[in-house]
C-alpha cells in the first residue's frame, strides 16, 4: 500500500478499481430500493428518480428487513449479555455476593443500555437503513463516531481487507459546503468561503495492532489533534457485509443471489404493461370509396340507424390480448420464487411492544434456516459494536473490568428472557412428575430424571435443586403411609 499520497489521490485510486461493482449495485438497487445506490449525477432538485416496472423487489426487501429488525432488535429484549470472568466471580463470592445478585446487577445495565435504541432519536431508523443496504447491495458502513449513529452508503467509502477479511484500510468521503464542517475544522482551513464545496476525508489505516485515522479537507491534512487511534474492538467505523467471499474487499447482498429472477421479472413486467396498453387501444379503418361516412359514426349514439354499407369500416388493434394471460402466469412464477427467497410467503410477526418469546424464536429459526447463516453473521458483526456503543452511552465502561459483552444470536437471540422461559418449562416438567401414578413413579430414579430434564432445558440442576432434593411423592402414596408411633420417630418417606 502507498500511504505517501494524500487522501484524495488514494480515494481516486481505490474507487476506480471498483467501478464495475458500483454499476452492478446500481442495477440491484433499481430492482428493489433505488435510493440505496443512486446513479452518478443524481440530484434531488432536478432529477427524477427512475424506478423499475415492478415493485415486488421493494416489497420483498422491506418485508425481510422488518423481520430482521424484530429478530435482532426486539423491543424490551436485550440481545446482549454482560458476563463476568470466572476469577471475578470467585472474588465476588468471597465477599458473600451470590451469582443471582451479580446477574441482577448486570441485567439492569443490559436493559438500560439496550433502551438506548429507542431512547436515542433516529437510531432504530438508522439500523433499519443499515439492514436495507446489506440486503440490497451487501455493503454498508456503520459509523458510531459522532453523537448519533450513521449509515454510510457504498458510494461514500472504500475499504481494503487482507486475505482473512480483516480491514486494513478504510477511507470515507463526504461532499459538503464549507460551513457544514465543524467550527474547529473551519478554523484550520484557510481561504474558503462558506458556500464553497469541499471534500472531507477520513482515512483509517491498520498500523500494528491499532487503527490510526487522519482527516483531510480536499488535499490538506488536518493537524494531529484531529487524528484518532483505536484498538480493533473500539473502532467506530465498521464496514459491514451481508456475505463476504474469501479474499474479497466487498461483500455481496441477497438481491445479487436472485438478480436473474429480478431481471426476468423486470422484463416481463415491462412486456405485460406494454401488451396491456396495446390490447386496450384500437382504431377504425374507413374505405375511402365506401358509402359509410366516418363522421356519422363518430357523432351517432348507441343504437342509432346510419346510412352506409357493411365492410366500409374495419376494426384494427394490436392483437396482443391473448399474450397477457401468458405473461401474467410467467410473472407469477418469478414472483413466487423471489417471495420464497425473501420470506414473503410467511406470516408477519406482530409489531408490538410485548411480542412473545415463542414468536421471536420462530422468527429467528426461520431467518437462520432461510438465509444460510447470513443472519448470524449480521448479528455478530453488527450487534457487537452496537452493544459497546450503547454501554458507552450510559457511561458503563468495560476498560479495566473483568466484564465482557456476549451477543446471543440465532435461536438463543432472546438473551436472558430465553433462560427465564427455560426455567418455566423446567418447573412445568417437575410439576408433571407429581401427577404420575405410584406404579410408574416408583420405578423411576427421580434424581436422574430431574437432572435429565434440567439438561434438556439447558439448565444446571445443582443451581435450582437443593442437595438431596427430589420430586415430591405422589399424593396417594403419602396418604397411605402409616403415622409415626412417637414424635421422635422418623418421618415417612
Amino acid at each position: 500500500m502507498r500511504y505517501n499520497m494524500n487522501a484524495a489521490a488514494r480515494w481516486d485510486e481505490l474507487n476506480n478499481k471498483r467501478r464495475s461493482l458500483l454499476t452492478r449495485c446500481e442495477k440491484y438497487a433499481s430492482y428493489t430500493i433505488r435510493k440505496v445506490c443512486l446513479p452518478d449525477g443524481y440530484s434531488e432538485n432536478n432529477t427524477e428518480l427512475q424506478h423499475d416496472f415492478q415493485s415486488v423487489g421493494a416489497q420483498a426487501t422491506r418485508h425481510l428487513v422488518s423481520k430482521l429488525m424484530l429478530a435482532l432488535f426486539a423491543p424490551s429484549r436485550p440481545a446482549m449479555r454482560l458476563e463476568l470472568d470466572p476469577d471475578a466471580k470467585e472474588q465476588l463470592a468471597a465477599v458473600n455476593m451470590s451469582e443471582a445478585d451479580i446477574a441482577d446487577t448486570l441485567a439492569a445495565s443490559e436493559k438500560e443500555a439496550w433502551k438506548g435504541i429507542d431512547r436515542e432519536a433516529g437510531m432504530r431508523p438508522t439500523l433499519y437503513e443499515i439492514l436495507t443496504h446489506l440486503a440490497v447491495v451487501g455493503n454498508v458502513l456503520q459509523d458510531t463516531s459522532g453523537d448519533k449513529m450513521r449509515a454510510i452508503g457504498l458510494k461514500n467509502y472504500v475499504v481494503k481487507r487482507n486475505q482473512h477479511g480483516k480491514v486494513i484500510e478504510l477511507l470515507t468521503k463526504d461532499c459538503l459546503e464549507f460551513d457544514e464542517l465543524e467550527t474547529k475544522v473551519q478554523q484550520v482551513v484557510p481561504n474558503k468561503k462558506p458556500d464553497d464545496k469541499v471534500d472531507f476525508y477520513r482515512w483509517v489505516r491498520l498500523e500494528g495492532e491499532k487503527y490510526v485515522m487522519t482527516q483531510w479537507v480536499d488535499r490538506q491534512v488536518l493537524p494531529k489533534n484531529f487524528n484518532g487511534i483505536w484498538p480493533e474492538a473500539d473502532l467506530p467505523l465498521r464496514p459491514l457485509t451481508w456475505d463476504l467471499a474469501d479474499g474479497n474487499d466487498y461483500g455481496t447482498g441477497l438481491v445479487e443471489d436472485y438478480q436473474g429472477d429480478f431481471s426476468s421479472l423486470s422484463m416481463l413486467s415491462e412486456a405485460l404493461v406494454t401488451s396491456a396498453i396495446l390490447a386496450s387501444e384500437f382504431r377504425w379503418l374507413a374505405n375511402p370509396a365506401g358509402m359509410t361516412k366516418p363522421e356519422d359514426m363518430e357523432a351517432s349514439e348507441n343504437g342509432a340507424v346510419l346510412p352506409g354499407q357493411q365492410g366500409d369500416l374495419t376494426l384494427v388493434n394490436a392483437g396482443t390480448a391473448q399474450a397477457v394471460p401468458h405473461l401474467q402466469a410467467t410473472s407469477a412464477e418469478y414472483i413466487n420464487r423471489i417471495g420464497r427467497g425473501f420470506l414473503l410467503a410467511s406470516a408477519v410477526t406482530r409489531n408490538a411492544e410485548r411480542v412473545t418469546a415463542e414468536e421471536i424464536r420462530m422468527q429467528a429459526q426461520e431467518l437462520e434456516t432461510s438465509l444460510g447463516g447470513a443472519y448470524s453473521r449480521i448479528a455478530v458483526d453488527m450487534q457487537t459494536p452496537l452493544a459497546l456503543y450503547l454501554l458507552k452511552k450510559i457511561g458503563f465502561s468495560l476498560k479495566g473490568k473483568a466484564i465482557r459483552p456476549a451477543i446471543v444470536t440465532g435461536l438463543d437471540a432472546l438473551s436472558r428472557a430465553s433462560d427465564l422461559d427455560n426455567l418455566k418449562l423446567f418447573i412445568g416438567d417437575l410439576t408433571a412428575l407429581g401427577t404420575l401414578p405410584p406404579t410408574i413413579s416408583g420405578l423411576l430414579n427421580m434424581e436422574r430424571v430431574i437432572k435429565a430434564f434440567a439438561a434438556g432445558r439447558g439448565l444446571s440442576s445443582s443451581e435450582y435443586i437443593s442437595a438431596g432434593g427430589g420430586a415430591p411423592p405422589p399424593a396417594e402414596e403419602t396418604a397411605a403411609a402409616p403415622a409415626p408411633e412417637t414424635p421422635q420417630g422418623d418421618m415417612p418417606q
